[in-house]
């Protein structure tokens, strides 16, 4: 059954947002990004035949996804997929038709997404029909249980900016690199500094349930700890998932946009046009800077550097990852900065990124094929622990993971990017609280 809407179908308006984003993008790159980076190697060379195949490939993959399963229905697999198909194919596609990275890359990132898009389109069947329960001699463990991580997380952001910073506020995004370069003087152990990365995904998920249950003390509280975290490091990933937080709740207690889909897309698109505008009436370029260049584009070209390396170089085979605790030595002492440092002449910065260049860097070609299989096998793993939290929860912890996925090898993710953490989280949530519970309309309730 297809729902229309003023004689257009659902599907079909969603086709039509993503063909739109993709025409935004193309503008804000050419007028925006291509100009003022060229330096960094973005050009514009349009060539007709390729620029056709690029946006045929981007129909048949936006088609694709969404066509997949019930499009009502809010999942964390299809958030991620979504974001990530916004985020990171849509840039590609769009460098692509401006004549970057020759047909290899090319090639190779389209197989990846083609896996990742397709496999994430099988429907899986599991022998799991309900959420395992966990009981310690008569009592069900619970939210009880994970308030833990709760007061672990308020305790060490307050503990670490106590004694580092002084209880240090910051709100500004100019100075965060000497934020990043004092912590980097904390020299806090290892164990605390992995927990430190944990707590920016434990008080997004504690401020979002406690926005859901309408605890505005509560809320309050966890939305000052990530403001003092981000004063700590200075990681923007901090303020940008308390925004995107808050941003995503109220559009839900308005009633705008409640399917999911075009709540991205809508975030998306407004984006993209406020970047426009900015550029045309005040003649500025901070939303072409702050979105599109460092979360879009520039992901996209250091992963076309990631893969122009280990092409032609061994890969690491995990052998900086989880390996060296059994032994494994790596030929290179630090990725990131080596190919900063190699491409862009910087060995202070890192070139984070994720998806095919962490496939290319650990596996080799084999990669491109074996690791969009993994992220799917985790995402659907996801679903089946988020089954039945409030849509608001799901959606933002699916557009958080894209952002992170886009930024961060996938296995360091789980540990340092507090992923395992927040399945567990997620799964321990009490489910019988009313308040949370998908009624239906799948509103948010004050």
């Amino acid at each position: 059954m297809h729902v229309r809407i003023l004689g257009i179908s659902v599907k079909s308006k969603q086709i039509l947002f993503f063909c739109v984003y993709r025409i935004l993008l193309d503008i804000v790159y050419i007028n925006g990004v291509a100009p003022t980076y060229r330096y960094s190697g973005f050009v514009t060379n349009k060539n007709f035949i390729v620029n056709i195949i690029s946006w045929i490939v981007f129909l048949i993959y936006a088609v694709r996804l969404i066509t997949v399963e019930d499009n009502k229905a809010v999942s964390f697999s299809k958030t991620v997929i979504f974001t990530l198909f916004l985020l990171i194919y849509t840039p590609f596609s769009v460098l692509i038709s401006n004549g970057m990275y020759d047909y290899k890359y090319a090639i190779s990132n389209n197989i990846y997404w083609f896996i990742l898009i397709f496999f994430f389109s099988f429907k899986f069947k599991t022998g799991i029909r309900e959420l395992p329960h966990f009981v310690i001699g008569n009592q069900k463990i619970g939210e009880k249980f994970i308030n833990i991580f709760g007061f672990a997380s308020l305790a060490l952001v307050l503990l670490i900016s106590w004694k580092y910073t002084g209880f240090r506020i910051n709100l500004s995004i100019l100075n965060v690199y000497e934020l990043r370069s004092d912590a980097a003087n904390f020299n806090l152990p290892t164990l605390l500094r992995y927990m430190f990365g944990w707590t920016r995904i434990i008080n997004s998920i504690f401020f979002c349930l406690s926005l859901i249950r309408g605890k505005k003390i509560r809320a309050l509280v966890y939305f000052i700890n990530q403001v003092l975290s981000f004063g700590i490091d200075g990681m923007k990933s901090s303020m940008f998932i308390l925004v995107l937080d808050i941003f995503i709740f109220f559009l839900y207690k308005l009633n705008l946009y409640k399917n999911s889909l075009n709540l991205l897309t809508f975030g998306f698109n407004l984006a993209s046009i406020g970047a426009i505008l900015e550029m045309v009436i005040i003649n500025t370029k901070w939303l072409v800077y702050l979105i599109f260049f460092r979360m879009e584009f520039l992901p996209v070209h250091i992963g076309s550097q990631f893969y122009d390396f280990f092409t032609t170089h061994e890969p690491d085979f995990f052998r900086s990852s989880f390996l060296r605790w059994f032994g494994a030595t790596s030929p290179y002492e630090n990725i990131n900065y080596m190919i900063s440092g190699l491409y862009s002449g910087d060995y202070s910065s890192e070139a984070n990124n994720g998806l095919i260049s962490d496939a290319i860097t650990n596996m080799g070609y084999i990669g491109i094929i074996i690791m969009p299989v993994i992220l799917v096998l985790f995402f659907r793993l996801f679903d089946r622990c988020s089954q039945g939290i409030n849509e608001y929860l799901i959606l933002t912890l699916g557009v958080y993971c894209a952002i992170t996925l886009s930024n961060m090898f996938f296995l360091p993710s789980l540990l340092t990017g507090g992923w395992l953490v927040a399945t567990i989280i997620v799964l321990l949530i009490d489910r019988e609280r009313t308040d949370l519970k998908d009624s239906g309309d799948n509103s948010v309730k004050g």
